[in-house]
């Protein structure tokens, strides 16, 4: 299992699917053009107790645990990692915020999951996925710019703040003595 190392507890950290061949070729093209300010793992080799995350959820979709805690998922998420970027990926991530976009944001996200089969010949990758995605799966949204804080739109029970204390006992942020 892979911990969020001390060194790197104050940044979010970008949860996706190790086994799928698009989830890999997107995070190798963030972190070698984007280059957020995010560490990646795959939910295969993580802690999910510590990062506050269900097994079904990260299953579902890409995950981003901010240190506080807060978890945003899909289209958010994307949009998150995007605004943290900075420059012109920020306008990017930011325009994914607004009402109308953001629902399309979330389609293009949820069509895209759906059929990420059809895309590994095309990346010349590996097999899309191991584990299909739920039809109907609903999933969590919140605001795509990040914030300094806590977010109101977290699910409750998640780890609030700065030096909170996860389910398994993983201290977030970089509020330690």
């Amino acid at each position: 299992m892979v911990r969020v190392p001390d060194a790197d507890a104050h940044l979010p950290v970008l949860v996706y699917d190790g086994d799928c061949g698009l989830c890999q070729a997107a995070v190798r093209l963030l972190e070698r053009r984007v280059r957020p300010p995010v560490r990646s793992v795959a939910w295969q080799r993580s802690d999910l107790d510590a990062l506050g995350l269900a097994p079904e959820e990260a299953q579902r979709a890409v995950c981003l645990v901010e240190p506080w805690g807060a978890v945003r998922t899909g289209a958010g998420a994307v949009a998150a990692v995007l605004c943290a970027a900075g420059g012109a990926w920020a306008i990017a991530g930011g325009a994914l915020g607004l009402p109308g976009l953001r629902r399309a944001g979330e389609a293009t996200y949820e069509a895209v999951a759906r059929h990420r089969h059809r895309f590994a010949p095309l990346l010349r990758s590996a097999p899309a996925c191991a584990t299909p995605a739920p039809a109907a799966a609903p999933t969590r949204t919140a605001s795509p710019t990040p914030t300094a804080g806590p977010d109101p739109g977290a699910r409750p029970g998640a780890a609030t703040g700065p030096g909170a204390v996860t389910g398994s006992g993983a201290v977030t942020g970089s509020a330690r003595g």
